[in-house]
């Protein structure tokens, strides 16, 4: 239900705690709404990738930022689009989306889709063609997944430098340039980075083989920082969910393996005092 308003305005994080603990009252509490349950495990967990060790609940904070992040994306790359032209015009008339600010008394749509700025900023490259749109320091344009960026240190005077400039004038790279200004490691990793003269430069998402960005892929990267540790191990997830068999055995089978059960060993450790031990 949330879904269509999360998608244009940031939401406060007590209404986005407030979903969540409504929807965890209601699993833990087997479905009905009058009935609390004991909560075995935390959001956090619950939250966590099934092939992780969780139910794959979204966390719904991170969840809005992720969808907010697509009017960013249309916006960064859809520069002809009539809002991307009114944005442009009232918020970075002189600048791109990723380095705008909130401006003068913003309006609460702007705000909202600056909120997800720096997940576009963690995410998305640049495509060489000509060089003329792409600064050689700060953005990510080099063919190095792990490492886009160059790590040559930078020098003021050059902050502001295209990376149509160290290319010759048949549109190679000039290798003395490079070697004069980068280190060793960035020389090789900039000649590995294919050009199309015929282009110019696009933004693409790193993370995606045709370089679009999903809200899969942004709320994946927002949360693949917090996975935990204390996870039952377990040779793969993936073989209890593909088990075939009811929804809910697989679901009594995962409480099993995460030894939420309410056995009385566990309820006491719960502090729920039900006397005496093991009846057998």
């Amino acid at each position: 239900m949330p879904i269509f308003a999360m998608s244009v305005f940031l939401l406060p994080r007590a209404t986005c705690n407030a979903i969540e603990s409504t929807m965890s009252n209601f699993w833990w509490g087997s479905g009905e709404s009058d009935r609390r349950g004991i909560h075995w495990l935390s959001w956090a967990r619950l939250a966590k990738p099934k092939h992780l060790g969780g139910m794959g609940f979204k966390r719904m904070h991170e969840f809005n930022v992720a969808l907010l992040a697509k009017q960013g994306w249309r916006i960064l790359t859809s520069l002809n689009s009539l809002v991307c032209r009114v944005f442009k015009a009232k918020y970075f008339p002189n600048g791109g989306f990723l380095s705008a600010s909130l401006g003068h008394n913003p309006s609460y749509l702007w705000r909202s889709i600056v909120a997800a700025q720096n997940l576009l900023r963690d995410g998305v490259g640049r495509r060489i063609g000509n060089g003329r749109d792409t600064f050689v320091w700060g953005d990510c344009w080099l063919a190095d997944v792990e490492n886009p960026k160059l790590d040559t240190e930078c020098y003021e005077e050059l902050r502001y430098v295209t990376v149509s400039n160290l290319m010759s004038n048949d549109g190679l790279w000039d290798q003395d340039l490079l070697r004069d200004l980068l280190l060793p490691t960035d020389v090789d990793r900039v000649l590995a980075t294919p050009v199309a003269l015929d282009k110019c430069d696009v933004w693409y998402w790193r993370n995606d083989i045709r370089g679009q960005y999903t809200v899969k892929h942004g709320y994946r990267l927002l949360t693949e920082s917090s996975v935990l540790t204390h996870v039952p191990s377990l040779v793969s997830w993936h073989k209890l969910w593909r088990l075939k068999v009811p929804p809910k055995v697989r679901v009594f089978l995962w409480r099993c393996i995460r030894g939420i059960l309410p056995v009385k060993e566990v309820l006491k450790e719960k502090r729920v005092f039900i006397g005496g031990g093991c009846p057998l």
